[in-house]
């Protein structure tokens, strides 16, 4: 960090090597910062009343006058869902000290779609990302089958040596791309299980 001159002679030093700042607040990017910001965000969470969830210590939850309102936390972003609308406006109310804006109803979060329906509540599904990572591996013609191993698994195909397809894109599949691929549907599988999991394998 360059000090200015000028401040250099008023503390009494000739070079910024002589000098020892203390950081008084941590700025976004530093390496403490996302740890500072889920420290204070914890803390004036439990403040307000709510409860770090057991199983899942990203979620809060808090019941006052019989309405619940929950509360995800993914890093700096937070999605935010009650029992009435008027306690979720009242929520962001009380985080004023901490400049948190509400961006509306989620339309995606974490690579999940959400959609809201009055009669039957939230929809979270993966639609999208799934044909965005299929279209990025060259995969986006592919059929759905109802196991990965069809009837003639056994039979051995002379006729061709390949373990992978390698139509789509530039037409050769190497290991990088494979991980790549078997990546993308680990990560799609860990972040809604219940939906992925069994057409992944």
């Amino acid at each position: 960090m360059m000090i200015p001159e000028d401040v250099r002679r008023r503390l009494g030093v000739d070079n910024d090597s002589e000098l020892l700042l203390e950081l008084l607040k941590a700025l976004y990017g530093l390496k403490q910062a996302g740890l500072l910001w889920n420290q204070l965000l914890h803390k004036t969470l439990i403040k307000l009343g709510f409860a770090q969830g057991l199983t899942d210590m990203c979620v809060y939850h808090r019941h006052r006058e019989g309405i619940l309102v929950v509360v995800g936390v993914y890093v700096d972003g937070l999605m935010v869902t009650g029992m009435e609308q008027q306690a979720v406006d009242a929520f962001f109310g009380e985080l004023t000290e901490l400049s948190i804006k509400d961006l509306g109803p989620a339309s995606k979060f974490l690579g999940m779609r959400v959609s809201y329906n009055e009669d039957e509540g939230y929809d979270l599904d993966q639609e999208l990302t799934i044909e965005e990572m299929l279209r990025e591996h060259g995969m986006a013609s592919v059929h759905s089958v109802r196991t990965l191993i069809g009837a003639g698994s056994n039979e051995i195909d002379e006729a061709s040596d390949e373990l992978l397809p390698t139509s789509g894109g530039d037409g050769v599949v190497t290991v990088r791309k494979f991980q790549s691929r078997e990546g993308s549907l680990i990560v799609a599988t860990h972040s809604q299980p219940h939906d992925v999991r069994l057409e992944a394998r």
